[in-house]
């Protein structure tokens, strides 16, 4: 492994807190743009935090000068924007240990990941946030993004199958930023903010009003995108961290709001008008076989008294009540649809580490 000063190690989520310090907050075009404009060699001795923070002042102000040459530097295209861009020369990608392996398990079941993975080039590594292990950065030249973005785009199963939380959001975030160079796929529009209407979703429409509803929503998302230069991938999770930070300033209740509108889209979408909850979601076993794991324990050990069993009986107790209150909750089937999917993919990953699946010679390795 490389040994260099720990200053040389300046990480992207560093960046991100000095651009914080600094009344920014950033996007992570912005992060990588001013993160590229940090020259570490240079960088003095002193406390790491005011260090970091001086040089990235003096990296954004250097970007924002560039900008104010040429604006089209480092933006997308927005429909109705004759901005012209450049292919980089590359694109970067930082992954985690853990990351990487994942993206190996995936690459042996989809081609656009066996291609990311075989053309991903080292080129450095950085601490990650808490200073507890190195991340990798990547490089794919502009060809091999190419390709890659086109082998996403003719994916069968879906945009990025198999991927979940933290690798799907960058690898997704990878993707926006290499289309933004390329001509626009013609099965998704005119430009990347062109919406089409497709059955494909296969929820019922009992009102036939739900394409009207969604060409709504697009329409207040393109220009969320305008005014924020969001990336795609990121938009409707920046729209929705914003309008929890408008809730906080405007006194409405956000959680409220969502729990309405969740309500209000099972109704619009069952074939009845009906907001009918997910029965196959039911918590209701876990306080059953907790119950019964105490009696159990009871009958085996028989020595608790008194109190221990009615502090117990309490927090079962406790345990029934939250999951009545959740039955009610219709944000909670959401939640663990997406918390069982990512337990399928790293029960995969740990099938195949214990067959005897290893990261393979063919891994780039940075020593």
């Amino acid at each position: 492994m490389n040994t260099r000063p720990l200053i040389a190690a300046l990480s992207r989520d560093e960046v991100a807190v000095a651009l914080n310090s600094l009344c920014e907050d950033p996007d992570a075009a912005r992060v990588d743009a001013v993160h590229s404009r940090v020259d570490v060699t240079t960088l003095p001795d002193g406390d790491r935090a005011e260090v970091v923070r001086a040089a990235v002042e003096q990296a954004r102000a250097r970007l924002d000068a560039e900008k104010q040459i040429n604006p089209a530097r480092d933006l997308p295209s927005f429909p109705g924007e004759s901005a012209e861009q450049q292919m980089p020369e590359k694109f970067l990608l930082t992954l985690t240990r853990r990351e990487e392996k994942i993206l190996e398990f995936i690459a042996t079941q989809y081609g656009y990941a066996e291609h990311l993975r075989a053309h991903l080039k080292p080129e450095e590594e950085e601490l990650n946030a808490d200073g507890t292990d190195v991340d990798h950065v990547y490089s794919l030249t502009a060809a091999d993004a190419a390709r890659f973005v086109e082998l996403v785009r003719n994916e069968e199963d879906g945009r990025l199958p198999m991927m979940a939380g933290n690798l799907l959001t960058t690898v997704d975030r990878l993707v926006s930023s290499i289309s933004a160079h390329l001509p626009p796929d013609p099965r998704a529009g005119n430009n990347e903010f062109d919406w089409q209407v497709s059955d494909e979703h296969g929820k019922p429409d009992p009102e036939d009003k739900n394409d009207q509803r969604a060409e709504w929503a697009n329409t207040a998302l393109v220009a969320f995108m305008r005014q924020t230069r969001a990336d795609r991938c990121d938009a409707v999770c920046d729209l929705l961290a914003n309008l929890m930070h408008y809730c906080d300033r405007s006194g409405d209740d956000f959680m409220f709001a969502l729990q309405r509108g969740i309500r209000h889209y099972g109704e619009e979408t069952s074939p009845n008008g009906m907001f009918e909850p997910d029965t196959t979601v039911d918590l209701t076993h876990l306080v059953d076989d907790a119950e019964e794991l105490k009696e159990m324990k009871e009958e085996i050990n028989g020595d608790y008294t008194a109190e221990d069993l009615a502090a117990w009986d309490a927090r079962l107790m406790d345990a029934g009540q939250i999951v009545q209150v959740l039955k009610e909750i219709p944000l909670v089937p959401f939640l663990i649809e997406h918390a069982r999917r990512d337990l399928v993919l790293n029960l995969a990953v740990r099938e195949a580490d214990a067959d005897g699946y290893a990261l393979s010679a063919e891994t780039p390795t940075f020593e």
